[in-house]
């Protein structure tokens, strides 16, 4: 039977640094794909990710139990992707170069369905990067990652309250930005969000 989060936790408060690993290898892909869907940018989403994960295994003793592990690595995600914009070694991307990042991916095979997926990811990664940065981070948390809204008020600081307001406005600034391309009905003037 594999060991918990807490377990893992436990033994690597303890000093044991292959229970850390553990912890990450579990929990690195969603600390990325929060991260990335955050910057845009893969390379800024690795390197937070590294500085993530070294931050937290420096403050492993710090940790008390009170929420998920996965909550917790993400807070901590959130404040060092937080310290690097405001310290403006990084920033995040606008909604344009998002966009001609996602366009300019390679497509496997060349069927009308890959192409069609890869086009939506690229309206989607627009839409989202259109957003106010807490509705954004609201909804990547809750719709991508699958946080429960306490683990999302646990890593935004906001209450449970304010953060269903974040994942229902986002939703529905979502909506509007995707329903041209969802209904084919043509875009009158620029996209904006509600």
């Amino acid at each position: 039977m594999a060991a918990t989060d807490e377990e893992l936790m436990a033994r690597a408060i303890e000093g044991e640094a292959e229970a850390f690993a553990r912890l990450a290898e579990r929990h690195g892909g969603s600390v990325f794909r929060y991260l990335m869907r955050m910057t845009g940018s893969v390379e800024e989403a690795e390197e937070l990710l590294q500085d993530t994960f070294v931050a937290a295994f420096a403050a492993r003793r710090q940790y008390r139990g009170a929420g998920s592990v996965r909550g917790w690595l993400m807070t901590i995600a959130r404040n060092r992707a937080r310290n690097a914009w405001r310290d403006g070694s990084r920033n995040v991307r606008d909604a344009e170069t998002v966009r001609g990042e996602l366009e300019s991916l390679p497509v496997s095979g060349t069927p009308e369905g890959e192409v069609l997926r890869l086009e939506l990811r690229a309206e989607i990664a627009t839409a989202l990067a259109a957003l106010p940065p807490a509705s954004r981070e609201a909804v990547v948390l809750r719709d991508v990652e699958g946080l429960t809204y306490e683990e999302i008020a646990e890593v935004t600081g906001a209450g449970e309250g304010a953060v269903r307001v974040r994942v229902h406005r986002g939703r529905e600034q979502l909506r509007h930005l995707l329903e041209p391309y969802l209904t084919g009905e043509p875009v009158e003037g620029e996209r904006s969000v509600p």
